[in-house]
């Protein structure tokens, strides 16, 4: 599932369901709600956050050596 596909399925604009998932004060919370209900239901919420998660770990190697 992609936010393309969760925005074709609630009938909002990509942007619109971009801004719910990223909990964005910039729609209504009565569709923030609705877009999140749909993304629960198809799976797509639980995905994000594990992706979320997954990301933001940090990737960076540190080599100490002495002269």
């Amino acid at each position: 599932m992609t936010v393309t596909e969760l925005s074709k399925i609630t009938g909002f604009s990509i942007s619109t369901v971009s801004k719910a998932l990223s909990d964005s004060g910039e729609i209504s919370p009565a569709t923030k709600e609705e877009i999140l209900r749909v993304a629960r239901e198809t799976g797509y919420y639980d995905k994000a956050i594990k992706r979320k998660k997954r990301i933001g770990q940090p990737k960076t190697v540190g080599i100490i050596t002495s002269d």
